[in-house]
């Protein structure tokens, strides 16, 4: 299956991501009831569409069903051969669940058969959705598909890049935007060691593939808030605690209980915005560290850069499309394709990465390893002329 094909067939599933949890079947009271509904998958185990009542539907997503056809040429010859020449298609949205509502159904071009109306007896709450939320879920889908996944999270962790989280609330901004002229997503995430020296043998652990020193994870407050001052990235690196808050018990003013003399900070971003005919994206990951000694209150100069990924891609919209609340953006599959290029190319940019260059800037000093050291003993000798003078 080429490239193509396998970027279509995401979409689909991203599209199916617009069903309420509420709207899925209750497969569990049909207990020994024979189903009137089952997915159609393709060999990757995707979803296409849906046999309802022993018709198999597949679903084009507003898309021409001729170029749906020729550009999926080798899907169509799978299912024909799996379903036979009866496959009906409708230009509606992909349901992630059983379809409960009158599908309006036609023949695929050139097979035998009458248009057929399936008619479910319900109709689907999800075409009330906002413009914004439609555009929300998919794009929250496709970060979750394409970033959250084990395998990648995988990939990140042995470059010492925290995983990226795409759809808590207390690492995603909050003041985001999306609509057909303008999307800007947001997320963050940290790792922190309690020394420089955990910090270097975690990342010699992984280029090994060892076992490595525990990390915690975690996330700042206040970082996207635009309504007052927000945090310091380097809170939590700052030596100083004040307990927890009263009611949410959480660590007040974002400080860290324990000392934190590593962080790796992560932001990822992705941002859209419709110029004329067009639809451009920029897809951005950046990646700071921030190193301190024991002894020190906190970062000296703030987070560092250490690695920066950006791709950015244009698509050229449908000028025969209305661009609004039942077809957004995200509908449009130059769009989606456009985007997931973005997002291949920059997994490809961190994938390229050596881990062996995560231990450049792990790297401790002897000097470093030692302040502690000579600190310690300093103190005693003037601990021990103070002594003396008392006397």
């Amino acid at each position: 299956m080429d490239n193509k094909t396998k970027k279509y067939l995401k979409n689909l599933i991203f599209e199916s991501i617009t069903t309420d949890m509420g709207e899925m079947a209750d497969w569990k009271k049909m207990s020994g009831i024979t189903k009137k509904f089952e997915k159609i998958m393709d060999k990757t185990n995707n979803l296409v569409g849906w046999n309802v009542q022993g018709t198999p539907i597949l679903f084009t997503c507003g898309s021409d069903i001729n170029q749906f056809i020729e550009e999926n040429s080798e899907l169509m010859d799978e299912l024909k051969e799996k379903f036979g020449a009866n496959l009906k298609w409708e230009q509606g949205n992909l349901p992630a669940c059983q379809p409960r509502r009158k599908l309006d159904v036609k023949p695929i071009p050139g097979e035998e058969g009458d248009d057929d109306t399936i008619d479910t007896s319900y109709i689907h709450s999800g075409e009330n959705m906002s413009e914004g939320e439609k555009i929300k879920r998919k794009l929250f889908s496709i970060v979750d598909t394409e970033f959250g996944d084990q395998e990648f999270s995988e990939i990140l962790n042995k470059r010492s890049i925290p995983t990226i989280v795409a759809r808590d609330r207390r690492h995603i901004s909050m003041y985001g935007r999306y609509d057909n002229n303008k999307i800007n997503y947001e997320t963050h995430n940290y790792n922190g060691y309690e020394s420089l020296q955990d910090f270097l043998k975690a990342a010699i652990a992984r280029v090994k593939g060892g076992d490595t020193p525990e990390m915690k994870t975690y996330y700042l407050a206040r970082q996207f808030n635009q309504n007052y001052r927000n945090w310091a990235a380097d809170k939590k690196n700052q030596k100083q605690y004040a307990g927890k808050t009263d009611v949410y018990k959480l660590d007040a003013f974002g400080l860290e209980e324990k000392n934190i003399d590593v962080s790796i900070r992560m932001d990822f971003q992705i941002s859209g915005e419709r110029m004329g005919e067009s639809f451009a994206w920029n897809v951005k990951m950046t990646n700071k560290i921030g190193k301190k000694m024991k002894e020190e209150s906190g970062l000296r100069g703030g987070f560092l850069d250490d690695k920066i990924f950006q791709v950015s891609k244009t698509a050229q919209l449908d000028p025969r499309k209305e661009y609004g609340n039942s077809y957004t953006v995200m509908d449009d599959i130059n769009v989606i394709n456009a985007l997931m290029e973005a997002i291949e190319e920059l997994k490809s940019q961190i994938e390229a990465i050596d881990p062996k260059e995560t231990l450049k800037v792990a790297n401790v000093k002897q000097y470093q390893i030692k302040r502690d050291v000579n600190e310690s003993i300093k103190n005693r000798l003037v601990q021990r002329v103070i002594t003396k003078l008392k006397k």
